[in-house]
């Protein structure tokens, strides 16, 4: 009769089974850290958008808030005269919210927003009423083609 010594370790069919495990969790997990690590982009994205529009329209804001004469707004554009006595246009160019000082014509329009923020619309609504109120409504491309509006009434003072 033969004897078999007893050997220490696995066999192959328990190694297979091991090694299949172990793959299968790690494809979870990895898929997992990859989903969390795309949802981190689009919120660090839609921060950012978040964050610029909405310094945007409080600059605009905040120069309507002391301005006067606002008899030249339209739609799409804010034309008005700033604590300062400059005249101040706001209006869309391309993807932009851009602001220039002086005439219209003459005057070089600087953008307010970040380059890779996209605008699809800027809408001025003045209520020459008293008291005067100007509605200023952005809206703005977010992640995933979604469209995110702001919006803010501003009530001009005279300081």
């Amino acid at each position: 009769m033969r004897i078999f010594k007893k050997r220490d370790g696995f066999t192959m069919g328990e190694l297979i089974v091991a090694m299949s495990l172990f793959i299968i969790v790690i494809t979870i997990a990895s898929g997992t850290f990859v989903t969390s690590i795309r949802s981190q982009r689009d919120i660090v994205t839609s921060t950012s958008v978040n964050s610029n529009v909405t310094q945007a329209l409080e600059r605009m804001a905040r120069e309507m808030r002391t301005g006067l004469d606002f008899g030249g707004t339209t739609a799409s554009r804010a034309n008005f005269t700033n604590a300062k006595n400059e005249e101040v246009n706001y209006k869309i160019s391309g993807y932009s919210i851009v602001r220039c000082v002086g005439s219209d014509p003459s005057c070089e329009y600087i953008p307010i927003t970040a380059d890779k923020i996209k605008i699809n619309a800027l809408k001025f609504t003045y209520s020459g009423a008293s008291p005067a109120r100007i509605t200023i409504t952005i809206e703005v491309q977010g992640i995933r083609e979604t469209v995110v509006s702001f919006q803010t009434t501003v009530s001009p003072r005279t300081i």
